[in-house]
């Protein structure tokens, strides 16, 4: 289950990490995409678990990104779905307090 996540940026990359429950242990594999403007999906690369069981982390395609959907697939499980928004190097986050990681 997604709960939250923040949205960070170094170099040339937008980092996404997502906090919620039953992930697995550190380093497996997940799939995470993002809904693009044509409402296509889009898989977020890099994305692993970072944290067992709590924390995933993966790479977001540059550009702007209005209230997109994001979700997340592991095994043949499919979580439920968070909004998020950003464009460069300011974020518009819909559903995350980046201190306190919950949802609002």
């Amino acid at each position: 289950m997604l709960n939250c996540f923040t949205i960070g940026f170094s170099a040339n990359n937008i980092l996404l990490t997502l906090v919620g429950t039953s992930f697995g242990p550190i380093g497996t594999v997940v799939l995470v995409e993002t809904q693009l403007p044509n409402n296509s999906f889009q898989a977020c690369t890099n994305a692993l678990v970072s944290v067992a069981h709590s924390t995933i982390t993966c790479q977001l395609g540059a550009g702007l990104q209005l209230s997109r959907q994001v979700r997340l697939t592991l095994g043949n499980q499919v979580s439920n779905s968070l909004f998020i928004s950003y464009s460069g190097m300011f974020c518009l986050a819909t559903h995350f307090n980046e201190l306190l990681c919950t949802n609002m």
